[in-house]
């Protein structure tokens, strides 16, 4: 898998939806990228966003290192991480409001 160009497009692409994905969880709370950040010009969720995507894309990331026996393992670690900081946030939220 390691050598193979269609693996490792489908890794990337694989990637780049979990970031979208990270994104739109991140619009449950309450915070777009586009709308606070560009329109708003809000600063502190500039920092909310960019720690979102950096989030993501370790937990992704790290969910692909080594040698899985399949796409499938790869696919649940990442899930697994992403829904339990998903809980940790709603469970912040509702602590601090």
């Amino acid at each position: 898998m390691r050598s193979d160009p269609e693996w490792i497009a489908l890794y990337a692409i694989g990637g780049a939806a979990w970031l979208q994905l990270g994104l739109y969880l991140l619009s449950l709370f309450g915070i777009g990228a586009r709308e606070d950040i560009l329109e708003r010009q809000n600063p502190g969720a500039g920092w909310v966003v960019y720690g979102t995507l950096i989030g993501t894309a370790l937990c992704y990331a790290g969910a692909n290192v080594g040698s899985g026996r399949e796409w499938k393992s790869c696919c649940f670690a990442p899930g697994f991480r992403q829904c339990s900081c998903l809980v940790f946030g709603f469970a912040s939220s509702a602590l601090f409001n």
